[in-house]
């Protein structure tokens, strides 16, 4: 340990800007000797008799240390004059022969001190000297202090450096590497997909205000014009009206008709014929189905049974149909629509396992009629009639293997509220379409919903209108209402 006066005490705690404690430590004296040193270093210097500072030899100090991540060199060297390789300056007075070391930041070469360390007097010194190559290094913070004459300097430098690229302290993590090859993606094969659209009850119809004659519908309007958008994106190949597609109240005996349901069935016959015409135009080359639903047969069995004279009664130009049925009424062959009678055993096929019918089981809970349907069933199908979704699939064995059979109802296209007569506010009534696609033979259902007259489908929105001020300059019908809330 080098022998310090007062005075050069003095000098390192003014140049490096320590406290006493970080003195002691620095000189690695006792604090009380530090403090005793420096007051009497004080007291001569008060008297003008100051000690000059000594020329000290030691071998350069060095320290390298580690506080987190963090490396911390450290180097400091007191010199003596005689140990100093020096060289002639021009620029310095060398009346006394004396060498000089170049000042601080000088662009003269490093040098040596003895034979073992450098006078370190830029970090690049410090560097070179614990032989760390600064690269591999990010600097973050440094200390570089001079101090005694120029013919007997002393430095320290000291640096906190972080390594650029550090080790990990556990095994690094990599991504697990297989050495396989995998093989060419092959497209889809192209086949063609039949497409079946579901347009399930949307019991078109009326109550007419007695006071103001006003239309209110039962069927709902925003929500068939989402079917109709629908239609046209999907271009199905066969669009199935499952039935109960005109609701006919005017023509049941089964409830009391008040006079709010006289006289509706001929803007209800016009209105309905508009929607199909919608649904023509949408896809003009498919086919259209119409079954006929519980709700048509309500035309012929009150002509059976209260005028029996006009049941299957058909004019001299048109002998195809009765005149008071549905698709005379409606004039279906001319919108090439297809009619199917005969509720409720009528069916259409659309592979020799799966068929579309309007339905005549109906269960109070929701999927319960689902799950009577296809125990019955050695098929599958799609019914409408109970105006909800339901959706029902079993594994059956055949002599092709396992095939699944599915059953499906689509929801309804009439309001949900309870005003459609015979329903409830409360009953669990569902807004949807329906959709088809088979490929060879396999079936896949799918159901779109709708809620007041919006839908999502294959990530676009679709929104209803109710349009009636264009059906009533198509057809010429007058006193329609949009009634969203029955009876606003």
């Amino acid at each position: 340990m080098a022998n310090y006066t007062g005075e050069m005490l003095l000098s390192i705690k003014k140049e490096e800007g320590l406290t006493y404690e970080q003195l002691a430590e620095r000189v690695e004296m006792t604090l009380g000797a530090v403090k005793s040193s420096i007051y009497r270093a004080q007291q001569r210097m008060k008297k003008g008799e100051a000690e000059p500072v000594p020329n000290i030899n030691t071998t350069p100090q060095k320290k390298d240390t580690t506080e987190g991540n963090q490396r911390i060199l450290e180097a400091s060297a007191l010199l003596e004059e005689e140990d100093v390789e020096g060289y002639d300056d021009p620029d310095l007075d060398d009346d006394d022969g004396e060498n000089y070391l170049p000042r601080p930041g000088s662009t003269k070469p490093v040098r040596k001190v003895g034979e073992e360390a450098l006078l370190v007097t830029s970090l690049e010194d410090l560097y070179e000297l614990f032989k760390v190559n600064i690269k591999d290094w990010v600097l973050n913070k440094s200390v570089l202090n001079f101090w005694g004459s120029w013919n007997n300097p002393n430095s320290q430098a000291k640096v906190w450096i972080t390594p650029l690229h550090p080790e990990p302290i556990l095994p690094m993590i990599e991504p697990v590497k297989i050495n396989v090859s995998f093989p060419k993606r092959r497209k889809p094969r192209k086949r063609k997909v039949r497409k079946i659209f579901l347009f399930p009850d949307p019991h078109i119809g009326f109550e007419r205000d007695i006071t103001t004659g006003k239309l209110y519908n039962f069927h709902d309007r925003r929500a068939m014009d989402v079917a109709i958008q629908l239609i046209k994106e999907t271009q199905p190949d066969v669009v199935a009206l499952l039935g109960d597609i005109l609701d006919l109240a005017e023509w049941s005996d089964k409830f009391f008709r008040t006079p709010e349901a006289a006289l509706v069935t001929r803007p209800a016959l016009f209105e309905t014929a508009w929607w199909i015409t919608q649904i023509r135009l949408a896809v003009p080359d498919a086919e259209i189905i119409y079954l006929e639903g519980n709700h048509e047969q309500r035309i012929p069995k009150l002509i059976a049974t209260y005028l029996p004279q006009a049941f299957g009664l058909t004019g001299v130009a048109n002998v195809k149909w009765p005149v008071l049925s549905i698709p005379s009424l409606l004039d279906l062959d001319t919108l090439g629509v297809t009619w199917v009678p005969g509720y409720p055993r009528n069916e259409y096929w659309i592979t020799p396992n799966f068929r579309l019918v309007h339905g005549e089981t109906v269960r109070v809970q929701s999927g319960k009629t689902s799950q009577v349907v296809i125990k019955e069933r050695h098929y599958g199908e799609a019914f409408g009639h109970i105006h909800r979704t339901e959706i029902a699939t079993k594994t059956v064995d055949t002599h092709h293997g396992k095939q699944y059979l599915t059953v499906i109802s689509p929801g309804c296209l009439c309001h949900i509220d309870g005003r459609v007569p015979g329903g409830k506010s409360q009953y669990n009534w569902q807004n949807a379409t329906g959709e088809i696609e088979v490929v060879d033979g396999m079936i896949q259902p799918s159901i779109t919903y709708i809620h007041d007259g919006v839908a999502i489908r294959d990530g676009h929105q679709f929104v209803g209108s109710p349009r009636v001020a264009q059906i009533m300059k198509d057809t010429g019908l007058e006193n329609l209402v949009d009634a969203v809330i029955w009876r606003e």
